[in-house]
């Protein structure tokens, strides 16, 4: 019996009191838990770990690494950031997505240009809306600039917006 309990300790991840990620629908249903840990966020139930360290987030197969979002050691995006302005190019330098804060919100673009939806904050979460403003979801532990992340489209996978969205904090 011992063993059993010095295995199951031994699994458990070592998590912190607060600055924890937390996703929920419209509807107020739990789609993404990044809990913090001291090497970064550890997404629930069953990982990855992603180890956030300097300027890099790297959660195994997708990573950043300075201004580079990496999937499987190849470029998927170069991050092109400006005050106002953040945007994800393609190795051909197409457009990926783009987060442009503007009205006191940030809005999210597909690659073509058109609005996919809005980040805001609204006390201590941030609302995630349609273009046409209605609830998508709802993002606690993180600014606006970097909530938005969840919600690029341009073929990016939910871990791809979950490192994104870390590594814009």
């Amino acid at each position: 019996m011992a063993a059993v309990l010095v295995l199951a300790a031994c699994t458990h991840e070592p998590e912190l009191a607060s600055g924890h990620i937390v996703v929920r629908d419209a509807q107020g249903a739990l789609t993404c838990q990044l809990s913090a840990t001291s090497y970064g966020f550890y997404r629930k139930p069953s990982g990855p770990r992603i180890r956030v360290s300097g300027g890099s987030v790297d959660a195994g197969e997708v990573r950043i690494e300075g201004q580079r979002l990496l999937v499987g050691g190849r470029l998927r995006a170069a991050i092109e950031r400006a005050p106002d302005r953040v945007a994800l190019l393609d190795p051909a330098r197409a457009p990926v997505g783009q987060l442009v804060a503007r009205s006191g919100q940030t809005w999210v673009y597909d690659p073509g240009g058109t609005p996919l939806g809005a980040a805001r904050t609204d006390g201590d979460r941030v609302v995630l809306t349609d273009r046409d403003g209605n609830a998508k979801g709802y993002v606690s532990g993180l600014p606006q600039s970097a909530a938005a992340a969840f919600l690029l489209g341009g073929d990016l996978t939910d871990l791809e917006r979950q490192v994104m969205a870390i590594g814009l904090r």
